[in-house]
């Protein structure tokens, strides 16, 4: 089978570059006029990129670009390229077809396949004119630590104000520093031969939030829980203090006192003492509250951990030419 794929290539290919060079210069090649694969060892690259020639003549150009891609992959050939240049610009991307065109031309010249090297070479030229270009100008380049990234991979300083071919996409744009909030934009990229010119903006400082001396940021809660800490421990003391001097006033009062009982003023004293230590008592029972209700607070008042505030999209700088 591969012997008579290769004769038939053989004689398709004469009639195909006949048509290329005999076709006007804006006509571009057509399904009808690729040339089939002829090269490649693999039967499973070879059963890929019939697949992928059968959905071009169908137009079904995503399918067939992932067919003609995947063949590639496993058997690189001049034929199979130049297909999936074609199918890249059908797709609109021309940075794609560029160098799908700029390897097959690479791989028929080293081949002495000089028909099919100049076809490739005719195709870049028209193709090169149709790429999108990205340019990113960044207004403080000189930022520390400054990283701008085109999804997620980051873009080399020396692409800064550079227009790079791409191809169209959803592309976002980020860019991050120490100690600055983070930028980011998504673009809708579309356009043939269009420049998209984006300006990246100074970051702002990001703001810290005052803490106390041994770096322990104070909350609501946490202030509140302080002032109860404070109304609990004065209270237990004050209980203390009426606990102590309760006792003592009784303590005195037993000079007033013999096996027979005491007189009046024992008795008041007694009472008094005794009413004392009742207010202590109830005056420890508030302070150790309070004291209670401080270590709750405090321990459910620290601070939520947080990340830098994000980007917000920014739309302006983004223009067309």
């Amino acid at each position: 089978m591969r012997a008579a794929l290769v004769l038939w290539g053989a004689l398709s290919v004469g009639l195909w570059c006949s048509v290329a060079r005999s076709a006007p210069p804006s006509a571009g090649p057509s399904p009808s006029n690729l040339p089939p694969e002829v090269g490649g060892t693999s039967a499973e690259a070879d059963a890929l990129f019939l697949e992928g020639r059968a959905l071009l003549q169908q137009g079904k150009h995503a399918e067939a670009c992932a067919k003609l891609t995947r063949s590639n992959r496993i058997a690189p050939a001049v034929g199979t390229l130049i297909n999936l240049g074609f199918c890249s610009e059908q797709l609109g991307r021309m940075l794609s077809a560029m160098e799908a065109y700029s390897e097959a031309e690479i791989l028929a010249r080293r081949a002495g396949d000089t028909k099919r090297a100049t076809f490739a070479l005719e195709r870049i030229a028209d193709v090169s004119p149709r790429m999108m270009k990205l340019k990113i100008r960044v207004s403080e380049p000189d930022t520390p630590g400054l990283v701008v990234q085109r999804n997620k991979v980051a873009v080399p300083r020396t692409d800064f104000g550079v227009p790079v071919p791409i191809d169209p996409d959803e592309i976002v744009l980020t860019a991050t520093a120490p100690g600055r909030a983070p930028w980011s934009l998504d673009l809708h990229a579309r356009g043939e031969g269009a420049t998209l010119d984006v300006l990246v903006p100074p970051l702002d400082a990001v703001e810290r939030r005052p803490r106390d001396a041994e770096g322990v940021r104070i909350t609501t809660k946490r202030a509140g829980a302080i002032a109860l800490g404070a109304v609990g421990l004065t209270a237990v003391a004050s209980a203390v203090v009426l606990g102590l001097t309760a006792k003592s006033r009784y303590d005195d009062s037993l000079a007033f006192c013999d096996p027979s009982g005491c007189d009046a003023r024992a008795v008041d004293a007694q009472r008094s003492a005794a009413a004392q230590g009742n207010v202590a008592t109830l005056v420890g029972a508030l302070g150790l509250a309070a004291l209670g209700g401080g270590v709750y607070f405090w321990l459910t008042g620290a601070p939520a951990t947080s990340s830098a505030p994000a980007g917000a999209q920014v739309t302006v700088g983004a223009r067309w030419f």
